[in-house]
């Protein structure tokens, strides 16, 4: 998941401002105009509201004892999520408030997107280190816009958050705009087909006496992105081993499209740098087998040992050729929101970085006419004065290398990640 990184000022260019208590309103919104939001992830705050206050200005509507009421919960419950990550105490806490009609309609999309968005929260992860806690508190963020927007998409009820006059658009940069917009195919597509095929997992697991514990096809959803996220700290901060690159990360996603899609690769380099693909299906049905429901899931769709996707569409039940590909399609399509920036090394984050290196200057009475042809030598100066320009921009180079990150939070309480 692409991070943005906001280069924090020098010192000497910081204001001597500190944090104004936050009863101070008209204060804090000078602060804002001053420092500038920069447009990252941060707290999302759904608020049930009488269809009457929907149709109020902005201001207005949040000076509802309502609305009130909720923004102090929602302070309240984050002060203590601060706490637990560890993160220091923060004057002003900024939020995206999202408001819903408080309908039976308008509660099951909160449900939906309050289960989704506290994923993270739940998964009994406890940070090894401030990185750690302040990556989660991030993927905190980011799950909290994945679930609203899947709540949208499932239900509408609320204007569209993602579109572009949408609440996205005031808060979250394009790129990550964009990746939630690319997640969130793969959430409703993966949402579809495993409604779709709730029949033919059921009747797997019944054939191997096992118990299929889902009341509906939401609750595995759930369960198989929870399973997910657990799977990805692992990959993440959570490898004792050596970084996986992007150019890795990258080919193990292609793998993944083609061997849901049941395509073989023929070219000798991909043979050469992954294995045929009988090869890698062998390793692939046996990490379906040890990855808990999504794995069911797959293998139960996949019907090895049993009737293939083609003989399903002759079944009674709900045809899986359509939702099946919608999935692998939205997979692939979105490749690049599932390709992490961040490189985690022993439990802490890395990123690329470029450096410019910029050669010593060389006088031009140094350097013989042949090679040099700067306009100094035509105008009859001191050539022992003038640096040559031509082989300075030769010789100047771009190398890159991964610098440690980390996370920081400004004077307005925006989690930012920036060069350690």
């Amino acid at each position: 998941m692409e991070q943005p990184f906001i280069p924090l000022p020098h010192k000497d260019m910081q204001s001597d401002f500190s944090p104004l208590p936050i009863s101070d309103r008209s204060l804090h919104q000078w602060a804002e105009c001053l420092l500038e939001k920069p447009k990252v992830l941060q707290d999302i705050v759904l608020i049930p509201v009488p269809q009457s206050l929907l149709s109020l200005p902005y201001e207005a509507r949040r000076r509802s004892p309502t609305v009130q009421k909720t923004l102090n919960e929602w302070e309240r419950q984050i002060r203590e999520d601060d706490l637990c990550f560890g993160l220091e105490e923060r004057c002003w806490i900024p939020r995206v408030e999202i408001y819903i009609p408080n309908t039976p309609h308008g509660q099951q999309l909160i449900q939906i997107a309050t289960e989704i968005g506290k994923i993270p929260l739940l998964a009994g992860i406890v940070p090894k280190n401030q990185e750690q806690a302040y990556w989660l508190k991030t993927l905190h963020y980011f799950y909290q816009a994945r679930g609203i927007l899947f709540a949208y998409k499932l239900l509408r009820g609320i204007p569209n958050p993602s579109s572009t006059k949408g609440v996205f658009q005031q808060y979250f940069s394009t790129s990550i705009i964009r990746n939630l917009k690319l997640v969130n195919e793969v959430d409703i597509a993966e949402y579809q087909l495993i409604s779709a095929g709730e029949p033919y997992l059921k009747s797997w697991m019944a054939g191997r006496q096992q118990p299929h514990p889902f009341q509906d096809p939401l609750q595995l959803f759930l369960e198989i992105e929870k399973q997910a996220f657990l799977q990805g700290w692992e990959l993440g901060p959570n490898n004792a081993g050596d970084w996986v690159s992007i150019e890795d990360q990258k080919d193990l996603l292609s793998v993944r499209v083609f061997l849901l899609q049941q395509f073989q690769w023929t070219e000798f380099k991909r043979i050469e740098k992954r294995g045929t693909y009988k090869e890698q299906e062998r390793r692939y049905l046996k990490f379906l087998q040890k990855n808990g429901w999504y794995g069911r899931f797959i293998l139960a769709l996949r019907s090895h040992g049993e009737p293939n996707l083609e003989a399903l569409r002759f079944h009674n039940g709900p045809k899986l050729e359509e939702p099946w590909k919608q999935y692998v399609e939205a997979l692939r399509d979105s490749k690049i929101a599932y390709i992490d920036d961040f490189y985690w090394r022993k439990g802490l984050p890395y990123k690329r970085k470029e450096n410019t290196v910029e050669p010593k200057p060389i006088p031009c009475s140094s350097i013989p006419p042949d090679q040099c042809n700067c306009p100094f030598r035509s105008l009859g100066t001191d050539l022992s004065a003038s640096n040559c320009l031509k082989l300075l921009q030769e010789a100047t180079k771009k190398t890159a290398e991964r610098a440690r990150v980390k996370g920081s939070l400004n004077s307005l309480g925006y989690l930012l990640w920036v060069w350690a």
